[in-house]
């Protein structure tokens, strides 16, 4: 049974579009950019290094495209120097480590959550980020077999091509997919509420079980002692 998550604090009807662009300013992002976000540890298992690896080429013919990774950890100030040799800090930017209180503001900074993690397990910074609006582009992982569906509210990928192709079909093909609005839905059987419904459905399961093993335990002693008195 997956965790409950409060699902309230990522809902994007809870920050004003001012706020959103003037964060977004901040960073250099323009209102028509688009953004893709990652959000969490950044360290060497989650991977972030494919998706930056795989900018450069993917950015050279999509000037509005941009890369923002929020979040602080070990592997941060490697792979800035990785951005800066590539030439590439006005295209990637690092924001640092954010209080957890204003992470609902900077989950609708981005336009796709990408990932390329296979370390996670319940996969909580996707359901954050599609309870917030946002489809993903995930590597594939077995987090995620519950969580995404390709086509419908993001897509995954296992190679560079793959990534591209998830990347370009949300920013730049009209196909009429509200990736967005799937991802909200989907996100709904993970919410806290949820989480309390199933908790509730499995005590009164097992209640109803040990209540028959009980009945049945004591039609066993009585036919028992039947016996023994006969």
């Amino acid at each position: 049974m997956p965790t409950g998550v409060n699902l309230r604090k990522f809902n994007p009807g809870l920050y004003l579009k001012e706020d959103v662009l003037a964060l977004r300013n901040q960073f250099g992002i323009k209102p028509e950019d688009k953004v893709l976000l990652y959000l969490g540890r950044i360290s060497k298992e989650k991977n972030i290094a494919e998706i930056i690896e795989a900018m450069p080429d993917y950015m050279r013919n999509r000037e509005q495209v941009k890369f923002l990774i929020v979040g602080g950890g070990p592997e941060i100030e490697h792979l800035k120097q990785v951005v800066a040799d590539r030439n590439m800090t006005d295209k990637i930017i690092f924001t640092g480590p954010k209080p957890w209180d204003n992470i609902g503001l900077f989950y609708q900074l981005g336009d796709v959550f990408v990932s390329a993690s296979q370390s996670e397990t319940q996969g909580l910074t996707y359901i954050e980020a599609m309870a917030a609006g946002l489809p993903v582009v995930a590597k594939r992982d077995k987090c995620l077999e519950d969580i995404l569906e390709p086509g419908w509210n993001g897509y995954d990928f296992t190679d560079r091509e793959g990534l591209i192709k998830g990347l370009d079909a949300i920013f730049f093909e009209n196909n009429g997919i509200p990736y967005g609005e799937n991802a909200k839905i989907r996100m709904q059987r993970y919410s806290s509420e949820e989480f309390a419904k199933n908790v509730e459905r499995v005590y009164e399961e097992v209640m109803q079980r040990d209540a028959i093993s009980e009945q049945r335990a004591a039609y066993e002693t009585k036919k028992i002692s039947h016996l023994f008195h006969t």
